[in-house]
């Protein structure tokens, strides 16, 4: 489903040139549920800028479903992230004039889907997410794990083949983060292809296969189930990190927990901050 190949993003800062993106090469499958974690500064938002089709690679190749992402103008990309990807955000980006489901229903608007497969759609989104009894509410009638609810509502609503989460519990508490992570994964086990943005590690712990990104690079891919010796390799792009202890467990975790609240990341190198405001009527 994605194939990313060599994949580079340089930015500019203060005349100094920012190597956010240094030479991914990355494959994810369709109904894979991966996380990408990294502290700040690891380009993580950038990957998942690129994936989203938020933002163009310098340099390299991005294949989503056979398609060359760089092939494609900006009107036919944009029809792609509205046709084909979910986005949910940390900050929910809900519109606090809209009811849920008004909110809901903006992408479906977009689209030119007719009043009543709309009514269809949203009322069904809205039911997987345990929220048809909120559908007039606005976000401020609504907890943040209600809010977030919504969200991932309104990323269901197109019915798109991949979920892109960034962050979806970082403005959770401890029940509603447990609450969402629940229904990723149940949306997970319903066949949906989802990538987890985090740079929490107890958080990806949850997700099937995490890939952590450091300084641009991916220093290490790892799977629970027992097929990581066969596939990770060949999304590795540092041959030098492949024999690396899968960095979630045991005292390796422990260190780079520490290393994320003091992240050790060269000056001037930090990720883009691309404020997209949930794309393209996400």
């Amino acid at each position: 489903m994605i194939e990313l190949h060599d994949i580079r993003k340089i930015y500019q800062l203060g005349g100094e040139e920012v190597h956010a993106l240094d030479g991914v090469s990355l494959t994810i499958r369709d109904h894979e549920f991966v996380a990408i974690i990294g502290a700040s500064g690891s380009g993580k938002s950038t990957l998942m800028n690129i994936i989203g089709c938020l933002d163009t690679a310098d340099e390299g190749t991005y294949m989503i479903d056979g398609q060359e992402v760089s092939d494609l103008s900006e009107r036919q990309q944009s029809i792609l992230r509205n046709r084909k990807i979910g986005f949910i955000f940390q900050q929910f980006n809900l519109l606090p004039k809209l009811t849920a489901y008004e909110n809901v229903e903006l992408p479906l608007i977009y689209q030119g889907v007719s009043a009543h497969e709309r009514r269809e759609r949203v009322m069904e989104a809205l039911e997987k997410v345990d929220l048809a009894h909120r559908v007039h509410h606005r976000p401020n009638q609504l907890s943040g794990g209600q809010q977030q609810r919504v969200a991932v509502a309104r990323a269901l609503v197109t019915r798109p083949t991949l979920i892109l989460a960034d962050e979806p519990t970082g403005n959770l508490d401890s029940h509603s983060t447990k609450d969402i992570m629940d229904l990723l994964k149940n949306l997970h086990a319903q066949g949906n292809t989802l990538v987890l943005i985090t740079h929490d590690n107890e958080i990806a712990a949850q997700a099937p296969r995490r890939v952590r990104l450091f300084d641009g690079r991916i220093i290490s891919d790892s799977r629970q189930d027992s097929d990581s010796s066969a596939d990770g390799p060949e999304h590795l792009s540092d041959p030098d990190h492949t024999a690396s202890a899968d960095p979630l467990s045991g005292q390796t975790a422990a260190s780079e927990n520490q290393s994320e609240e003091q992240p050790q990341v060269s000056p001037g190198s930090r990720e883009s901050s691309v404020d997209r405001n949930g794309g393209d009527a996400q």
